[in-house]
């Protein structure tokens, strides 16, 4: 179930996030010596008790996959049931362990090497990987290819890295305040860094909190967008705000279709035609493009001279998204002007 849920989408198999991720291998906690003495009673004529340096038989490719992948996941089953599994005989499956896990038995303490803090908290330092999130095993670091290290990127809740992982964002310690709203300014590094407080580990400022005194800094996470309308303006149609807005509040979240770099300049010469263009670049890799799939975002007007709101790129949950915020105090009924 945990593989196939997505805990962006809140479903099952959600066709934007969804990959088949492999489990993580499993350490190996008992030891061949301890299956001779613990296990009690024999399975069959051919079990491990009773010939245990036995000869084996040649195996197939196929079977050898199959043996490895047990001991790489369930390393602890007894060979009398992993027998069942790879359907040989549980002296010779339990001849395999010994030579896949030669030296379990000494148990040599490693040193861990720990890769540096990660302090590069800017969240548009980092480029788009594919790979998201990272699956392997050990730290995440460039010599160990972990995707998000690569692309100067943090690990997120859904990484399956260890929860003490170095390069993991730490989130704000800010605490709430009734003068002003909580993580809604640059003293919060994640607002400072373009980031939307992640209710994991951002606890002092509620950010799991649904109410009113919850968190400044989660209106995309909830939803807390501006009421808006699209209207005949000056420059054909135009998005108009409904209600009042604050400095650096929500308007509403641009969405549109997601296209590579390539296909945006493609579509560059077709956009300069028409004299509309719904691009918005996301990063040096992927582009926004509204002019097909869209909401009413796609009606914000560009203006020069009277901008009154802003596009940004904001990390929510791990991703990256297009914002549009308001750039000083805002009333009802007028219209949005961007630059």
């Amino acid at each position: 179930m945990t593989q196939t849920f997505c805990s962006t989408c809140g479903t099952g198999y959600c066709s934007n996030h969804f990959k088949t991720v492999l489990p993580m291998p499993v350490q190996a906690l008992v030891t061949n010596k301890a299956l001779l003495r613990d296990t009690e009673t024999f399975c069959s004529d051919s079990c491990f008790l009773l010939d245990s340096e036995g000869l084996l038989t040649e195996w197939t490719q196929e079977e050898m996959e199959r043996m490895s992948l047990c001991v790489k996941y369930i390393p602890d089953m007894r060979p009398c049931e992993m027998a069942k599994i790879c359907r040989k005989p549980c002296s010779e499956v339990f001849m395999h362990r010994i030579n896949i896990l030669p030296h379990e038995n000494k148990r040599q303490a490693k040193r861990q090497v720990r890769p540096s803090p990660f302090l590069d908290h800017d969240s548009l330092s980092f480029s788009y990987h594919e790979d998201s999130p990272c699956t392997h095993d050990g730290p995440c670091s460039n010599e160990g290819g972990c995707p998000c290290a690569l692309s100067h990127a943090h690990c997120t809740s859904k990484c399956l890295c260890k929860r003490d992982c170095l390069r993991r964002w730490q989130g704000c310690k800010c605490a709430q305040s009734k003068a002003r709203s909580t993580c809604a300014e640059k003293r919060c590094p994640c607002f400072r860094s373009n980031r939307e407080c992640d209710p994991e580990v951002c606890i002092r400022c509620n950010a799991s909190a649904l109410n009113a005194n919850g968190c400044g800094n989660v209106q995309i996470q909830q939803s807390k967008n501006k009421r808006t309308s699209v209207r005949q303006s000056a420059w054909g149609f135009g998005l108009f705000i409904e209600e009042a807005a604050k400095k650096n509040e929500l308007i509403d979240e641009y969405v549109g279709e997601l296209v590579y770099e390539e296909t945006a300049l493609s579509r560059g010469d077709a956009a300069e035609h028409r004299g509309r263009n719904y691009l918005f670049s996301l990063n040096p890799t992927l582009n926004l493009d509204s002019s097909i799939a869209g909401n009413h975002t796609r009606y914000i007007n560009h203006s020069r001279n009277d901008a009154n709101c802003s596009a940004k790129v904001w990390v929510v949950d791990g991703e990256q998204r297009i914002v549009i915020t308001a750039r000083c105090q805002r009333r009802g009924g007028v219209t949005h002007g961007l630059w």
